[in-house]
């Protein structure tokens, strides 16, 4: 309703003067992170404002203030699955394998047809300790048959593929998630030894000359 929108303008306004006023020195961090809780204080599930506060976590002199707002709102719960994938998505930037597993395994089983929660959390069990590949690739065969198209979802079963050695599956899918995703880390280097165990050696030299970034610095989706 009308109110709805009216909360929302001053989200969108409170957020777009925090980020434009990331570089600017008239703003203090602390002036920064207050707008941005005002935003959350409004809208504590807009993706976008928990993108926004995630962004101070690091910063010395603000940052246990931005952690301990997303921390409430976990400790909260009623998360929506949006909220599960924005807080995952935090938790692997941070390392937090874990809390991003737990985050990703509840979105799923609030969301379980979703095709991009699918392709994050395969991700996660094909990367991430404990590894579980089977379940990886049922999840990915899974994003895959809802939405062919994406090369992200392309690109992760590619990867699982190629971790089982099941090397001509995997070329399939990497040659296709290559050409959306060309500048994906690790995604060359993948492909190049997928090629050396096909005998291709003159495509696993070129796969390897794109490649100039680490794996673990993927950003999921």
């Amino acid at each position: 309703g009308e109110d709805q929108r009216f909360v929302s303008s001053v989200v969108d306004q409170y957020v777009q003067i925090v980020e434009s006023t990331g570089q600017d020195s008239r703003f203090t961090p602390e002036q920064r992170l207050a707008l941005a809780e005002r935003a959350y204080q409004l809208t504590p599930d807009d993706p976008f404002v928990l993108k926004t506060l995630a962004r101070f976590t690091d910063d010395p002199s603000v940052g246990p203030q931005a952690s301990a707002l997303l921390s409430d709102r976990v400790e909260q719960g009623d998360l929506t699955p949006a909220t599960h994938l924005v807080l995952g998505k935090i938790a692997y930037s941070r390392r937090d394998d874990a809390a991003a597993r737990r985050h990703y395994e509840a979105a799923h089983r609030m969301r379980p047809r979703d095709s991009r929660i699918m392709n994050n959390l395969a991700w996660l069990l094909a990367t991430t300790s404990p590894v579980d590949l089977s379940r990886a690739l049922e999840l990915a065969n899974q994003a895959i048959e809802l939405d062919p198209t994406s090369a992200s979802n392309r690109d992760t079963r590619g990867r699982v593929l190629a971790k089982l050695g099941r090397w001509q599956e995997a070329a399939v899918d990497l040659e296709l998630a290559v050409n959306g995703l060309p500048y994906e880390p690790g995604i060359h280097d993948t492909l190049a030894t997928v090629y050396e165990h096909l005998g291709r050696p003159e495509l696993a030299d070129a796969q390897r000359r794109h490649e100039s970034t680490t794996l673990r610095d993927r950003q999921i989706p």
